[in-house]
């Protein structure tokens, strides 16, 4: 699978109506009902449920425009990669695996297995991974049944532990059209290290969906997306990609051209990156807050921004970008 080269590891956007007026009655029962729906609808609805809607006047609240269609692809690629663990050969975790129809169905069970290559992670939950052949390319399904990954080894040279990480949600990828579903959440109790800083993890949840170019983070085609998304602390917006172009060869600190933008308690962010014009490092790009210029804001997922403002997409998009960079 294309996008599966990649890996290392592993309320829809569009503008609100700007403004801070008081919700009228329609408005609030609207967002009731938009409420309700997230709580009902597993442990993604419930943590966005949870977050207060960002404030993006603020920095913290600007971390959501760290959700670009190409750290979202980035963050699915790497999850996606948790499915190689249907075909690993070990004892310590159990396989059942089946033909459907149209394709096949591995359920994948561990309980505290330890990874060969270190076995100071360890993993446990299980996977199902559900594919089909189709005469343009492959479909793939990956649902993750709270599956974790406890690492006992220090955060950089802290004594802050790794922790446990824990995935949750649904991918959908679908080279025919190549495009990606994905709804997810990542929790976990410990320190993550973001350019040698160590950070405490922050949960993060997103409802998204997608369209890449046949190459995915590899090729120069735009990337579209749109979602709902939430970084514990920023808090939940609704978001949406045009044309996100990453940089090739001229840029390796964001992206070259696109828009992403942000709505959420009754303001909108949006984000014009201009790599293939000015192209500065640590990566930034200019912003609009409610349509009237804010400056420059390394929050959107520029790939040189200071490791604090680092939010998980823009984190696992840089470890991607990286790799890329010295093939």
């Amino acid at each position: 699978m294309r996008a599966l080269a990649l890996a290392v590891l592993l309320g829809c956007g569009g503008a609100s109506t700007p403004g801070t007026a008081e919700p009228t009655a329609i408005g609030a029962s609207a967002e009731l009902r938009a409420q309700e729906r997230r709580e009902a609808d597993g442990p993604v609805g419930a943590s966005l449920a949870a977050m207060a809607e960002a404030d993006l006047t603020t920095e913290e609240g600007l971390e959501v425009l760290s959700f670009s269609a190409a750290s979202v692809f980035a963050m699915a690629t790497f999850t996606l990669a948790l499915q190689a663990h249907a075909g690993e050969p070990t004892d310590c975790i159990e396989r059942e695996h089946s033909e459907t129809a149209d394709g096949t169905r591995t359920v994948v069970r561990a309980n505290e297995c330890p990874r060969d290559d270190t076995p100071e992670r360890r993993m446990t939950g299980e996977l199902i991974i559900e594919t089909r052949e189709q005469s343009c390319g492959e479909w793939v399904g990956l649902t993750l049944g709270s599956w974790s990954i406890v690492d006992d080894r220090h955060c950089g040279s802290t004594e802050h532990p790794k922790g446990t990480r824990i995935f949750q949600g649904r991918i959908l990828s679908n080279e025919c059209g190549n495009t990606m579903s994905i709804e997810l959440l990542i929790s976990g109790d410990g320190w993550e290290e973001r350019d040698g800083v160590c950070q405490p993890m922050r949960e993060t949840a997103l409802r998204y969906e997608l369209s890449h170019g046949a190459d995915g983070l590899e090729g120069a085609a735009p990337m579209n997306g749109r979602g709902e998304v939430g970084i514990a602390g920023a808090g939940r917006a609704r978001v949406e990609t045009i044309d996100e172009v990453l940089g090739r060869q001229d840029c390796r600190t964001e992206a070259e051209s696109g828009v992403t933008r942000a709505s959420a308690g009754g303001h909108v962010a949006e984000v014009t990156y201009d790599g293939a014009t000015e192209c500065s490092n640590p990566g930034s790009a200019p912003y609009t807050l409610d349509g009237q210029p804010a400056g420059r804001t390394e929050h959107a997922c520029a790939t040189g921004g200071t490791p604090s403002a680092f939010a998980l997409p823009c984190v696992v998009l840089l470890l991607l970008l990286r790799r890329r960079s010295r093939t």
